[in-house]
Parts: structure tokens; C-alpha cells; sequence
């Protein structure tokens, strides 16, 4: 059983090294980075946010239901007297319990804008996702050539030692044949203890560097790991930067709101069915509980929006130069 055992942790830890020895590009590492940072998950949230937000608004136009009720003491009620008729005066106290049910059948298009509106403002959080994803690519451009650069240099310093040992031999066959003094010999021992010191630092910044990729893109890393270097860059003939993308988005946003500021101002037309009890009911004479039902067209113009157009409208234009000033 114990042997079982030790081979297979041989074997595990072979396949370790293996997975670890495969070459990785920079463009693996991108990849990577991205599937495990935790923001990525926010996505689906936004996506998922964007849905709810847009059903909520289509439920304009599904019949909306209200319940009221109301009871009044007036102080005073209408009274009519005629000759040698009977008319029944009605009580002070009055009430009322009804049902109604309002279809909009026109509402200046808002509904509509409404839902753009969170279509746009979702894709402005996607992009500004993409934006913090962007940054994600630098600090592995950081790590992933602070590696290739610290492996160069500690192969740079080793070279450097060799080249120190050879002459350190050299001096010390000198002084002792008495054609060198010892100074020379200790200078090359001190050039010699500060390599090494260099050697220590580059290796110990190797070593965090190696860790660091490894937790970005959650993959084991070892010394032994791979890192492919990428070809000359060719220069781009435009920029593509999420940020222009982003930019771009706020601007439509700010198109479908000042669209929304003018349907706002609309004139808003619906049907709508009330029915209930009261007392008194629809006839005024009648000093009892009686049922009734009303229905028709109502029209509502709320003319109040007039008096802020021009600043709304002023202020979409002041954030289109802030958005254009950060392009």
C-alpha cells in the first residue's frame, strides 16, 4: 500500500512539473488572469440586472389595479326643496369603496426610451467592466516580463561571477609569484561578495514574481516555468482602447435621455374602469348605499415639465464636453 502510494505521489508530482514546464505566452496569461479575477463575475450580474430592470418598465403597459377608499363628514350637503315633492336631504357623512383599472393606450413613447435607456446604461457597466479588466492586462505585462527580465539578469550576473572567478584565479597565481599585491586579490573577492548579493536580490524578486503570476492566473508556477516571449509589436494604425468604447457609449446614453426630457412633456392618453359602492352612488339624490361603475378615456398633460427642459437639455450638453474632454 505504501508503495502504491509513493508512486503515485511520483507520479503526481511529475505531472506538476510537466504542466508547469509548458510553454505560456503572454496570451494564456491574459486569458487566464481574466477567467479568475473576481470582477468578471459582476457580468452576469449586470446582464442579469439589465433583465429585471427592463421587465419592470414593460409593465407599464399591462392594466394597472388600484383600491381606494375613503369616508367624509361634510359640514355642509346640497339641499333642494320643492313644492309638494318628497326629495330626501343627504347625510353629512358620506363614503366610498372602489376598484379601478387603467390600460395606457399612449404615453409619448417613454416606455420605450425607458428600456433603451437601461440597455445603455447597462452596456456603459459592461464597458466600464472591460476598462478595469484592461488595466488587469498591465499589471500581468508587469509580472510576466519582470520575470523573462530577471532571468536574464541573473543569468547576466553569472556570467559576471564566472568572469570574476577566472580573474580572481588569475591575481591570486599572481601575488603568489609576487607579481601582483594582495589589494588587487581582495578587490576582486569584494566585486565577487557583491554579485553574489545580486544575485540573491534578482533570484529572491524571480521568485515573488513567479508567485504573484501564478495566484493572477491561478496556475502553479515553478522556476522551471516557461514564459514564450512575444514578437516586435507592430505598431497599431488606430487605437483600440476599451476607454474610447466607453466613452462612445455615453454618448448614446446621453442621446436616448435627451430624447426622454422631449417625450416626458407628452401628453399621456389611457382607458380606464372604476366601480364600487358609496353613499351616495352616482345619484346624488339617493341617501343610500348603492353600487355604480364609471368608465371611459382620461387624458393627463403634465405641462410642469416645460419649466426644466432647457436646463435638462443644458446639462446633457455639459456632460457631452466632459465626455469629450476625457476622450
Amino acid at each position: 500500500m505504501k508503495s502504491i502510494l509513493f508512486i503515485s505521489g511520483i507520479f503526481s508530482f511529475g505531472l506538476a512539473m510537466a504542466q508547469a514546464a509548458e510553454p505560456l505566452s503572454i496570451e494564456d496569461c491574459y486569458t487566464m488572469a481574466r477567467q479568475n479575477y473576481p470582477l468578471i463575475k459582476k457580468q452576469d450580474l449586470i446582464a442579469e440586472s439589465k433583465e429585471y430592470s427592463v421587465k419592470n418598465v414593460s409593465t407599464a403597459f399591462l392594466p394597472q389595479f388600484t383600491v381606494n377608499g375613503q369616508a367624509t363628514y361634510q359640514s355642509a350637503v346640497t339641499t333642494i326643496k320643492v313644492p309638494n315633492v318628497d326629495i330626501p336631504i343627504l347625510s353629512n357623512e358620506q363614503y366610498r369603496l372602489y376598484a379601478e383599472v387603467n390600460q395606457v393606450i399612449f404615453e409619448g413613447g417613454t416606455n420605450n426610451l425607458q428600456k433603451k435607456s437601461i440597455e445603455a446604461n447597462s452596456a456603459i457597466e459592461q464597458q466600464q467592466l472591460e476598462v478595469e479588466l484592461y488595466k488587469l492586462n498591465e499589471r500581468i505585462n508587469q509580472l510576466f516580463f519582470g520575470i523573462i527580465l530577471a532571468k536574464e539578469q541573473l543569468a547576466q550576473t553569472g556570467m559576471l561571477k564566472k568572469d570574476i572567478r577566472l580573474g580572481l584565479d588569475k591575481v591570486k597565481a599572481s601575488i603568489a609569484n609576487g607579481t601582483a599585491l594582495k589589494s588587487s586579490g581582495d578587490a576582486l573577492e569584494a566585486e565577487l561578495l557583491k554579485a553574489d548579493q545580486r544575485a540573491i536580490e534578482v533570484q529572491s524578486l524571480h521568485h515573488a514574481y513567479i508567485s504573484m503570476l501564478s495566484y493572477f492566473i491561478n496556475k502553479p508556477l515553478s522556476e522551471n516555468s516557461v514564459l514564450v516571449r512575444p514578437a516586435s509589436p507592430v505598431a497599431a494604425q488606430q487605437i483600440n482602447r476599451p476607454e474610447l468604447i466607453l466613452y462612445e457609449k455615453e454618448k448614446m446614453s446621453m442621446d436616448i435621455q435627451d430624447q426622454l426630457v422631449k417625450a416626458k412633456n407628452l401628453p399621456k392618453i389611457g382607458l380606464f374602469l372604476q366601480g364600487g359602492m358609496g353613499r351616495p352612488g352616482l345619484d346624488l339624490l339617493k341617501n343610500e348605499f348603492d353600487t355604480y361603475y364609471i368608465g371611459g378615456v382620461r387624458l393627463n398633460w403634465s405641462l410642469s415639465g416645460l419649466y426644466t427642459t432647457k436646463n435638462d437639455r443644458a446639462l446633457l450638453n455639459i456632460q457631452r464636453k466632459s465626455v469629450d474632454l476625457q476622450q
